[in-house]
């Protein structure tokens, strides 16, 4: 990344944690990078402040999402869903989306990258990018404030059967079911 920024900006002087802030913004993908300095140029800003390059990223971004979820309905509606787990596996996103075509939707998360693909020894599943899959929470926070509850008791009864205790725990509390964190910790202390 700091090559090719340090070609964009004509300059050797990239200041290593900006070119580190840059890759994590971005996840390093080629097309984020560039349109990140495409806007910085555009409002005449230079990367080579910290605050700049949070701000700018964060901005394409929110953007570009907010752009993705007024026009694609099908997909508008997975993406919310599914942006409530950390990993998104086919069988957490069916029981998440309540759609017949996950496969199709993950694909396209992945294609649009808003997401990887993570190979587990178990199952093949998605991770958002950390700043989409938080832009992708405020939007369902915005959009579907009431499924919010049930999906995350969803996928606390997931990683409960599936994944990480901490995880179940963490997403009962966020389901805002006391009750449901409590049968997690008493079933699950010793792990």
């Amino acid at each position: 990344i700091a090559q090719v920024l340090a070609a964009a900006l004509d300059s050797d002087d990239i200041p290593g944690d900006v070119a580190r802030r840059i890759r994590d913004r971005t996840g390093g993908r080629p097309l984020l990078v560039r349109a990140l300095l495409m806007e910085a140029r555009a409002r005449r800003r230079p990367l080579t402040e910290l605050r700049h390059v949070d701000h700018l990223s964060g901005t394409i971004l929110s953007d570009g999402i907010t752009r993705l979820l007024d026009t694609a309905a099908d997909l508008r509606s997975f993406l919310l869903r599914t942006s409530v787990a950390d990993v998104v596996t086919p069988d957490l996103a069916a029981q998440l989306a309540g759609t017949p075509d996950v496969a199709a939707h993950m694909e396209e998360a992945e294609t649009l990258g808003l997401a990887v693909w993570l190979d587990d020894s178990h199952e093949r599943g998605l991770r958002y990018h950390p700043l989409t899959a938080h832009l992708l929470r405020e939007q369902a926070a915005q959009r579907i404030p009431r499924e919010l509850p049930d999906l995350h008791a969803r996928v606390t009864r997931w990683e409960l059967a599936h994944g990480s205790s901490l995880a179940a725990f963490r997403h009962a509390l966020l389901a805002g079911d006391d009750g449901l964190a409590s049968r997690v910790a008493m079933l699950r202390w010793n792990d």
